[in-house]
């Protein structure tokens, strides 16, 4: 193999084996369930700040008028 920018010469190695342990100085990560309450809480704001349309306007009845000597054909 070329020697690369990084000096090596042959193939690094990684391993899997060694479970992840969390850091003594790291803050703890969020679980889950606090990450979804969050979003579902955001999401909730979100949908009473939305704004609601107003409904359009009725359209106005239409009414059958009959008028004296006329034939109703309704």
């Amino acid at each position: 193999m070329k020697n690369n920018s990084f000096g090596f010469e042959q193939q690094m190695e990684m391993s899997f084996e060694r479970a992840w342990e969390p850091s003594p100085n790291r803050p703890r990560r969020q679980t889950r369930h606090q990450r979804a309450a969050w979003w579902f809480t955001q999401m909730r704001m979100a949908v009473e700040r939305a704004w609601a349309p107003e409904p359009p306007e009725a359209r106005p009845e239409q009414t059958y008028m009959a008028l004296p000597g006329r034939k109703s054909s309704h």
